[in-house]
């Protein structure tokens, strides 16, 4: 699921950049290829200058944007974004269980992290408000440093 919304917000970048570039961020994407892929894209600002990028030393990643580039999108910019967003948001919220877990004592600084979390998280099923929501729990992620994760 993570690699397909990955792979549909890679596709959007490419084809309809307007769409999704501001709202993207490289914690969104699980997968290193898609994340190497989308930090090649938005360094360089389009797809020729994000293949010559990494042709030389990530040919994967270079494989990766040529298959994006005769790919089109096939879903809504909105719903991809959504999407993405509530994936690294479970992940984020499991990596908080695991620390709560490791030390216990956390629970009280990173118990209120996880509730807004979800409480953001279950905004995401509205509609009219998911994309707010979506970009106050990118905010939020890339606060708390999950980029890394």
């Amino acid at each position: 699921k993570a690699q397909r919304a990955g792979l549909e917000a890679l596709r959007l970048l490419v084809h309809k950049p307007s769409s999704v570039g501001d709202r993207l961020k490289p914690l969104l994407f699980s997968d290193q290829r898609q994340r190497a892929a989308f930090v090649a894209l938005s360094a360089a600002g389009d797809l020729h200058g994000a293949l010559r990028s990494v042709e030389d030393e990530y040919p994967d990643v270079a494989a990766l944007l040529r298959r994006l580039a005769v790919e089109e999108p096939a879903a809504d910019a909105d719903d991809v974004v959504v999407q993405l967003v509530w994936i690294a948001c479970q992940r984020a919220l499991a990596d908080l269980d695991s620390e709560v877990r490791l030390s216990p004592d956390a629970l009280t600084r990173l118990g209120p992290v996880a509730a807004k979390i979800n409480r953001d998280v279950q905004e995401l099923e509205d509609r009219k408000g998911a994309i707010v929501a979506a970009d106050r729990l990118v905010a939020l992620l890339v606060e708390r440093g999950e980029e890394s994760a």
